[in-house]
């Protein structure tokens, strides 16, 4: 309460925000430290999967397939989301494209750089809320927030020198 109109009681900026959630996402829940913890507990609560080892368990949240939707794209291809995204807002801002331009320029893009095509613009151009919100300029921040989240995560390995050991036990508070 203290701290409401200082900077420091303020958001640091959506690319930290976002390297909180990836973090967690992609550098924890994506390793096999997670899911030699996770495994179990999974195989308890879904019997379905009790054949399942932690290896692929890892092997499944790691695969790499291009996808029309950003939000479900893995970890190689989605920086190619938002590059696609960053390249049709430039142009937006440089008059070298028009609003009326981006689904034909979005699917010419997604075929280019992912070799997909959306069947739709729902799953095409339409399928973020940013632009409808008026957040244009946002994309980058997730590039940014993988970033962090990598170093961030690089950082607690070197200072908890036994931090996948205890993920895979299933302690997460060193992190």
């Amino acid at each position: 309460p203290g701290l409401a109109d200082l900077p420091a009681g303020e958001a640091l900026g959506m690319a930290v925000h976002e390297s909180q959630s990836l973090l967690w996402e992609r550098m924890v829940a994506q390793g096999l430290p997670f899911w030699r913890w996770a495994a179990p507990v999974v195989a308890r609560h879904f019997p379905h999967t009790r054949g399942c080892t932690p290896a692929d368990f890892h092997r499944a949240a790691n695969l790499v397939r291009p996808s029309l939707i950003r939000v479900d794209a893995d970890e190689v291809t989605y920086p190619l989301h938002v590059v696609l995204r960053f390249e049709l807002e430039r142009d937006l801002f440089a008059g070298r494209a028009r609003a009326e331009d981006l689904p034909a320029l979005w699917n010419a893009k997604m075929r280019e750089y992912l070799g997909v095509v959306p069947p739709t613009d729902r799953e095409g151009v339409l399928q973020d809320v940013h632009w409808a919100g008026g957040a244009l300029g946002y994309f980058p921040s997730y590039s940014l927030g993988a970033m962090m989240a990598a170093q961030l995560y690089a950082a607690a390995r070197h200072d908890v020198p036994d931090l996948e050991a205890r993920l895979a036990a299933g302690d997460f508070a060193a992190l």
